[in-house]
This record gives structure tokens, sequence and C-alpha cells, in this order.
């Protein structure tokens, strides 16, 4: 059986006394597609930053990373090297992007910091497998659509050239149809480039089209975890019970 590619062991997150997250542990394997499913204020986003190294600043966090070739507490993963595995797509991408630098320019930065050259082709080959046309490369993101600049968001972050990526709420901001389009994305580069998937979404119907495994936050505890279809199809949790009622995959008097 082959190493994890990244293993969360007892996460926790306080703001004061508010506890966000309470021992949350899992493992993923490569090419592995995991969502988090789970209502607002579940704790699911502040998870998915500590997956990466950025637990917020007003968080007090224990608990540890640990990937191939690498282990900390996760206060400190990023100065030991997460970055360079694990690579976080923000739910807002408009506000991830530098307002003063054009798109392709953030792209090759972010190549360069990964230790490559980021000559052109580099870029634009990037840039075409998020779905970004390349020929838009020298507009800044004020000068984009919102799904492009997710897509542009999403370059950058294979631009770390990561085993695994972390995507929050990825389509939130986005039309049905732009929707659709970046979901088959992550999708297709997942898939085909065989790297892990963290899906962060309380959509989970999104979770099962996408995913292998679902696991269910309620008020920052882990209720449920499972095959993304056999949880949709008969949910063992109240709360993961209401998502997939709310998803229209189940009904009410079931």
């Amino acid at each position: 059986m082959s190493e994890p590619i990244l293993e969360a062991c007892a996460l926790d997150a306080a703001y004061g006394t508010a506890r966000t997250l309470h021992d949350v542990s899992f493992t993923l394997a490569p090419g592995e597609r995991l969502a988090i499913i789970g209502r607002s204020g579940s704790g699911k986003s502040t998870l998915g930053r500590l997956l990466c190294g950025l637990p917020p600043a007003a968080a007090r966090v224990t608990g540890r990373l640990r990937w191939p070739g690498g282990e900390a507490p996760v206060a400190m993963a990023r100065k030991a090297g997460l970055t360079r595995h694990v690579a976080w797509l923000p739910q807002e991408a408009q506000a991830s992007l530098h307002p003063m630098l054009r798109i392709g320019s953030q792209v090759r930065e972010t190549l360069r910091a990964a230790g490559t050259a980021g000559g052109p082709a580099e870029v634009a080959d990037l840039l075409g497998q998020a779905g970004f046309d390349p020929a838009l490369a020298r507009r800044y993101p004020h000068e984009v659509s919102g799904g492009q600049a997710q897509r542009a968001a999403l370059a950058c972050a294979l631009a770390q050239r990561p085993a695994v990526l972390v995507a929050d709420e990825p389509t939130s901001a986005l039309d049905g149809t732009t929707e659709a389009a970046v979901l088959e994305t992550l999708l297709t580069l997942t898939r085909d480039n065989g790297l892990a998937l963290v899906l962060i979404t309380h959509h989970i119907a999104h979770a099962v089209s996408l995913c292998h495994r679902v696991m269910v936050l309620e008020q920052g505890v882990v209720v449920e975890e499972g095959w993304a279809r056999s949880l949709a199809q008969a949910p063992r949790s109240e709360p993961a019970r209401r998502l997939v009622i709310a998803a229209g995959l189940l009904q009410a008097s079931c």
C-alpha cells in the first residue's frame, strides 16, 4: 500500500474560548479526491487553511501534518516545506491575485518561486491547463471575469507543482455554466495529472460528482466519513442527512 500523500493528525483550532475544529484526523492517498462538506460555520474552511499551513492569524492551532519526506506542527508546516507539496485555491480568486501584476507575470513569479525558469511557453501551458486563454495573459485581474480569475488562480496553484490541491468553495461566486466548467477542469486536472484533491464545499452534489470520499463536519467535529456515493444514498448522521435532503438527493420522509 502506498504512503499517504498527506496526513492530518489531531488538528484543533480555537478563537478565544470558541473551538472551531476539534481533533480532526485523516489520511489522503495519492491521487485521491476528498470532499470536506458542512454548513456555513462548520469549520471546513479553517480546516482547509490548516492543511495548507495557513492558519488564520487570530486562531490558536494545534496538531501535526505529515507528508512524504516531511512532518511538522501545523503552525510550522509552511516553514518545514509544506508549500512545495500542498497548494491552496482560495474562494475569492479576485482577492487572491495581485491587482498590480498581469496574470501571466503572477504565474511566472510562482513558477520561479517553485524553482523553475518560468518561461513564456511554461506560463502559457499552465494557463491552458487551467482553461485560461494564454492570449489574455497580459491582462490585469480586474480586466477578466470571475470565472477567468478563478482559472488564473488555479494556474498559479498548479505553478507550485503540488502533489495536493486544496480548493475552498472554488465556484461559490460563479454562475451555473461557469461553475460546471471550472469543476470539470478540476476533475480533469486531478485525474490526468495524478493530483490529490481536497474539495471544500457545502454542495454534496459537487462532492459526489468529483470526489471518491466525503468527510462531513459539524461544529468542527467529523460526524461522518465514507465513500461519496454511499454517503449520498444512505447518510448515517443527521448533519449529512440534512445536506443530502437539501441537495434533493434524498426525500425528507425516507
